[in-house]
């Protein structure tokens, strides 16, 4: 059809043909020149009306849009007044237009043309003027769309794009043919407008390529990842579907395919309706998931972690919803263009695939359910444990996260298992395989299984747990963590060490149940025994009576009494009970106090030192202590050997002492 028109259209010598009897044939120009002037003059006055009443509406518009207002309620009566005044004009001009028109006595010709050509112009400017209601290019402040001052000028160039080469096209077409043009010519001028059309949308949507793609892709995180990839890959490619979707619109229209173009319509309408719901299904299902299953503020200020946890499985069940929802749309909008996509539903294959998804999603919630309850309970006693609501032994402390993570992996072994076993999946020879290669790998790692056992064995005897400070083999620290077959020490100098169980030969346990801090207290032996014990004793009760090391401190100094006698000192040995871990602190204290309580004291701390002994004589006196300064001298001169000038050369004696001293 459209190539027919197109050689109707193209046929020059009758198209002249045609011209040359329109304006020769003395019949038909006068018909064409009755034609014209009556149109004109009734557009004419039409626009002289149209423009009289705009005039004095001018400053009302103005007023109106100058209106500011916060609120969409306040600006709605000044739009819709907005949109009245911008009404009348259109009205006026339709008013004055069919008023004038009886009074030029027209033939059924004439107002055929004038009618059609009159309700073109009507239909176009009413239709820009809904779209400046919405978008209002113009009075920013009256726009209920948030939207910039370019993108509402733009949407309304476009749309008075379309709506001049539609509407007006549409009945310039119209009034031809009234006027004696050939029906091929007729459809041939509707194809190529709606050809013109097309070509405008295959543009705009060319135009918006970035942004809507943006707008497809959405942000960068957040989200199910696979329906963040699909979205990406969709938007590099949504401009190309979009103009064979448009093209194939046109082909199915201009062909006149019978039910064609109203079922692709159709098809359209129930595809953005479709969409349309499930987005709004995505919403509510997202607000009824917070509103009916979330935390109530008090409960989480009181449970943070728990706070935590929810709104991981609420970030799981939004997916899961949301993934359902997406499904059922993409399964109804290809029932819309009539695929039969549920029909699977009911066969057996179907209805085996339904009942495995149902039971393991069964599966999962119990698990899920199963492993929050216990790990819930034990963070939580954990946590009352280091708010010291309750009191929970080392042992506890180290062994409950043992478990926690030990259950962890029996539950997901256990459902790993479940969910082949629904999927078709044997899990016979799995079970089997499973079994020789722990055998082997048993065989083949003896040192880690000898790490397993030797570690289940020390913890069962409670030798030590986190927190404690040991000493295994030559590494002495703080136990960080310990796992199935290692140890994390860190000593005193931050690095960590971690230890298999397998080397663990001797463990040394400095804050089992209870430390102690030995002091080794040398005094002169010229110091009282006595006077020493009596003021370590008066420093134990003041460190007790002291409002922070009296609390760390089990039990009253234990004097043992004069231990050993050193070279320079007389050892006293003592003793300080304290809670775990808090032997050094108290001590590093006691040892201050000591320090200045002996200063202040006049009680010596003797440092090394000997004393040299040069026997005694009879009558009870010290004998002299000779002294002998070697020193190299050259051989004297025989002649002044013995000058009376010059004494001899001898060694020089001092007595040091007289009392056999020092």
């Amino acid at each position: 059809e459209l190539v027919g028109g197109a050689e109707l259209l193209l046929d020059a010598p009758r198209i002249v043909a045609w011209l040359q009897r329109q304006a020769k044939v003395p019949e038909n120009r006068d018909r064409w020149l009755g034609v014209l002037w009556r149109v004109i003059a009734i557009l004419f006055a039409g626009f002289v009306a149209e423009w009289i009443v705009r005039r004095l509406l001018s400053r009302t518009r103005l007023s109106i849009e100058g209106q500011e207002r916060d609120s969409l309620w306040l600006r709605l009566p000044f739009l819709i007044a907005r949109t009245f005044i911008d009404i009348v004009p259109i009205a006026a001009f339709a008013a004055a237009a069919y008023v004038i028109m009886p009074l030029l006595d027209p033939s059924e010709l004439t107002r055929l043309v004038a009618i059609g050509l009159v309700n073109a112009n009507i239909i176009a400017r009413a239709v820009m003027s809904a779209a400046r209601t919405f978008f209002m290019p113009r009075a920013t402040n009256l726009r209920i769309i948030s939207i910039g001052n370019e993108t509402a000028n733009y949407i309304v160039l476009w749309l008075r794009r379309f709506t001049n080469i539609g509407v007006y096209g549409y009945f310039f077409v119209e009034a031809a043919l009234l006027l004696g043009l050939p029906m091929g010519g007729y459809l041939a001028l509707i194809k190529i407008i709606g050809l013109l059309l097309t070509l405008l949308m295959v543009i705009l949507i060319l135009q918006n390529r970035s942004g809507i793609a943006g707008l497809i892709r959405g942000p960068d995180n957040g989200g199910i990842a696979g329906l963040r990839i699909l979205r990406r890959r969709f938007s590099d490619i949504w401009h190309v579907l979009a103009i064979i979707y448009v093209a194939a619109i046109y082909l199915v229209w201009m062909l006149e395919i019978s039910g064609g173009f109203e079922s692709v319509f159709r098809a359209t309408v129930l595809s953005i309706i479709i969409l349309f719901a499930a987005k709004l299904a995505i919403i509510g299902s997202r607000h009824g998931v917070n509103k009916g299953f979330g935390l109530r503020p008090e409960v989480m200020q009181k449970y943070p972690g728990l706070a935590a946890r929810s709104n991981r499985y609420f970030a799981i069940l939004h997916i899961v919803m949301a993934t359902v929802i997406l499904f059922v749309a993409v399964f109804a909008t290809l029932e819309a263009w009539g695929v039969d996509s549920f029909g699977w539903v009911s066969t057996d294959f179907g209805r085996r695939i339904i009942g495995s998804i149902v039971s393991i999603a069964f599966v999962l919630g119990i698990a899920v359910i199963f492993w929050e309850m216990v790990s819930s309970a034990i963070e939580h006693y954990l946590a009352r444990s280091a708010e010291g609501e309750v009191e929970l032994s080392a042992r506890a402390k180290t062994l409950l996260p043992l478990l926690r993570k030990a259950l962890l992996i029996v539950v997901s072994t256990v459902v790993i298992f479940i969910i082949l076993s629904e999927i078709g999946v044997n899990i016979g020879p799995l079970l089997a395989g499973a079994g020789v290669v722990g055998l082997a790998i048993g065989f083949g790692a003896q040192t880690l299984v000898k790490d397993v056992i030797t570690g289940v064995f020390i913890l069962a005897e409670d030798q030590f747990a986190v927190g404690d400070v040991v000493r295994v083999n030559d590494k002495a620290g703080s136990v960080e963590e310990i796992t199935i077959r290692t140890i994390r020490l860190r000593d005193l100098g931050g690095n960590v060490h971690m230890i298999p169980f397998s080397s663990v030969g001797m463990v040394e346990n400095m804050t089992k149940d209870f430390s102690r801090y030995v002091f080794d207290v040398g005094i002169a032996y010229r110091e009282s025994v006595d006077d020493v014990i009596d003021v370590l004793r008066e420093l134990g009760a003041e460190m007790q009576a002291d409002d922070y090391y009296g609390k760390l401190i089990n039990k009253p100094i234990e004097i043992m009494g004069l231990d050993k006698f050193a070279d320079s000192a007389v050892i006293v040995r003592a003793r300080l009970t304290t809670k775990p871990i808090k032997q050094w602190e108290v001590g590093r204290e006691f040892n201050r106090r000591m320090k200045r309580k002996f200063d202040q004291l006049g009680i010596e701390i003797p440092f090394p030192h000997q004393t040299i002994y040069f026997g005694e004589e009879k009558g009870g006196g010290a004998p002299p202590a000779y002294i002998q300064m070697a020193q190299k001298r050259a051989r004297p001169d025989p002649a002044q050997a013995q000058s009376p000038e010059r004494p001899a050369q001898t060694d020089r004696v001092e007595n040091v002492s007289d009392d056999g001293g020092e």
